[in-house]
């Protein structure tokens, strides 16, 4: 999961790994992660992620409302039923890692995020930066500071927020 919360942290794996996370959280609704990360000897770690928010059977309808009848008449307001529509969000992000030095590691991920509404689309971009330390044998700490440059939709002021998360670790028992 190191390809969403800190890129720079991919440096820790020895091999090629592959996680998928499938979540029905509540009715009709999914969270979906899926990530592959790439070691390479010379070039750093590569990684790629899916992460789908997805909410579905919320009613459409279109209502109607005449002006000329008494607001007590039947005719006042008319609801059409338009069947149902879903909501989605889901990002697509490109990270990479690489060894600064003996502690220290730096990462990038930039993403593509569309959130849709029924018909209606939306895209962003962003860029994390991340850095992640081995301090010593059994302690790690990392930083991430998420969306750190961004691009909003072409005709919006919507932006996506900073978000700056620490986080750390100590293993215990030999690194069991």
């Amino acid at each position: 999961s190191a390809t969403y919360w800190n890129p720079a942290a991919m440096v820790q794996l020895d091999q090629k790994e592959i996680m998928g996370l499938q979540a029905t959280l509540f009715e009709d609704t999914t969270f979906t992660f899926l990530s592959y990360a790439h070691p390479t000897a010379k070039y750093g770690v590569w990684g790629i992620n899916m992460t789908s928010l997805s909410s579905g059977g919320f009613e459409k309808v279109s209502v109607t409302v005449d002006p000329s009848s008494p607001p007590d008449s039947p005719d006042f307001l008319s609801v059409q039923d338009l069947g149902s529509f879903d909501v989605t969000q889901q990002a697509f992000t490109l990270a990479y890692g690489k060894q600064v030095n003996k502690k220290i590691s730096m990462g990038l991920g930039v993403k593509k995020i569309d959130n849709t509404i029924d018909t209606f689309t939306q895209s962003f971009m962003g860029v994390d930066a991340t850095v992640f330390s081995r301090v010593n044998k059994n302690y790690r700490v990392g930083l991430a500071v998420q969306n750190a440059v961004n691009q909003a939709p072409s005709g919006s002021d919507d932006r996506l927020p900073l978000t700056i998360r620490i986080g750390n670790a100590y293993s215990l028992l030999n690194d069991r």
